[in-house]
């Protein structure tokens, strides 16, 4: 495969050129943005936004607060886009994710414009090996996994993420010995 045409990070530079930067995310909550997504089906972006601060003024964006709500509550505020009770079903679905997260601990963090640093404690990355022709008959398909050494997440407006991992860590995946 030859060298692209263009890079990724080029690609996205001519298209911010043309378009414009991306609007700002209306919340910085993980959750609020997948209920952002799924309040109203097939709306446009301000119909969408005067669901959601309908929603968060009359029932709230937390689990407890909409699992709650009734249902013609929810399919009400649906109503910015079609399906309005597909929509209600949709926000129940998520309190219902998001609540039995609370209760295990799960707690949801916070976007926010500034960097964060990945845990190395609890970070590895997994990587897929698959056989080539030439060497089939001396490996077998199989998942590596290496510890990240250094790494950031950046939730900017120019987002990214940053991994540094020495390959020569890489070790066969907890469950991948002896597949074959």
């Amino acid at each position: 495969m030859g060298k692209p045409a263009i890079t990724f990070s080029k690609l996205i530079d001519k298209l911010q050129q043309h378009y414009g930067p991306p609007a700002t995310l209306p919340s910085n909550d993980p959750l609020e943005l997948i209920i952002w997504e799924n309040i109203a089906y097939l709306a446009t972006d301000n119909r969408r936004a005067e669901a959601f601060a309908i929603l968060k003024q009359t029932i709230g964006t937390r689990p407890e607060q909409i699992l709650t709500a009734q249902h013609s509550a929810l399919a009400s505020i649906g109503k910015a886009g079609i399906l309005p009770d597909v929509s209600a079903e949709k926000l129940l679905t998520i309190a219902k994710i998001g609540h039995i997260g609370n209760r295990h601990g799960v707690r949801t963090r916070s976007i926010s414009g500034q960097r964060q640093a990945i845990d190395l404690n609890r970070s590895s990355l997994k990587i897929p090996v698959f056989k080539s022709v030439m060497f089939s008959a001396f490996a077998h398909d199989h998942e590596e996994q290496a510890p990240i050494d250094r790494g950031s997440i950046n939730a900017s407006a120019s987002p990214a993420v940053q991994l540094h991992l020495d390959s020569r860590d890489a070790r066969p995946a907890p469950g991948d010995l002896g597949k074959r």
